[in-house]
């Protein structure tokens, strides 16, 4: 198996990503108060280097996984809260502590998306990212490794 480290810089946390598993995924805001489950493989685990996952970590990129609405189920929702740019993705965050989950696809083809960050991740692992998104909202000082992986100028 294939071990990647990733490193969440905006919340300090170290996620192993194992290539090929398939074990339920737990993840959490910093606080607690929110948490969640993902019983299944995620559609896909891409680096995206779009404006709102680089404004929200802090980031030139972040590790997400794609979880359809039936893939994955919350805990705590009272404390999850959303803010929404107009005709766009719905971010969802912890009202605690502002630990940021992802974003949801309110409509459209990819109604139903769920983006989570793998920072997230609490105990389970997903697959190593396989693809590299949104590389035209990259920033310019940023070179892009030379990693093999294919690189998409918006989602695929």
């Amino acid at each position: 198996l294939l071990t990647v480290f990733a490193v969440c810089f905006a919340q300090g946390l170290q996620v192993t990503i194992i290539m090929g598993a398939a074990e339920p995924v737990l993840g959490s805001c910093n606080c607690g108060a929110v948490t969640y489950v993902a019983q299944q493989s995620p559609k896909f685990v891409a680096f995206c280097h779009c404006i709102d996952c680089r404004r929200a970590s802090g980031c030139p990129f972040i590790a997400n996984m794609g979880l359809s609405d039936d893939m994955i189920a919350f805990e705590g929702t009272e404390n999850l809260t959303r803010y929404q740019k107009p005709g766009g993705k719905i971010h969802l965050f912890c009202k605690i502590c502002g630990t940021r989950f992802g974003a949801m696809v309110p409509s459209g083809e990819r109604k139903g998306l769920h983006v989570i960050g793998v920072c997230t991740i609490v105990k389970g692992s997903v697959p190593a990212p396989s693809r590299h998104i949104q590389i035209a909202d990259k920033p310019e000082w940023y070179q892009l490794p030379d990693d093999g992986l294919p690189r998409f100028d918006r989602f695929p």
